[in-house]
């Protein structure tokens, strides 16, 4: 079976890099670099990017402590665009979730940055 070229295996490892970055800031509760994960316009359920924004400032500092994995990635990269599933298990305090997520992400020059994610 032949192998990818290069520069998709790379375009591969940069995706899993920025998944793995974006669960690391969320469970840092590193407000600066998890808000850098995602495109200045990621706007979901109707909100406005600083609605939603406001939303997870939040939902994240109002936890003392946050665990969130990222377990069996599989990425899908298609040019500027990739994709990217796995269960994320999360838990913070009571709440304990273990279900799978789906990342869309954009190239946005030498970074990938989430433009749509899904739970489910």
């Amino acid at each position: 079976m032949a192998s990818a070229p290069a520069h998709v295996a790379d375009a591969d490892r940069a995706v899993e890099h920025a998944v793995r970055a974006w669960a690391h800031a969320w469970q840092s509760r590193d407000l600066h670099a998890y808000f850098a994960s995602y495109t200045h316009d990621f706007a979901p359920g109707g909100l406005s990017h600083a609605a939603w924004m406001a939303q997870r400032k939040a939902r994240i500092t109002d936890k003392r402590h946050i665990t969130v994995d990222v377990d069996q990635l599989h990425v899908k990269v298609d040019g500027d665009r990739a994709t990217a599933r796995f269960r994320q298990l999360y838990s913070a305090g009571s709440l304990h979730f273990n279900s799978p997520k789906t990342l869309r992400l954009r190239r946005v020059g030498a970074h990938w940055l989430i433009v749509q994610e899904t739970v489910g």
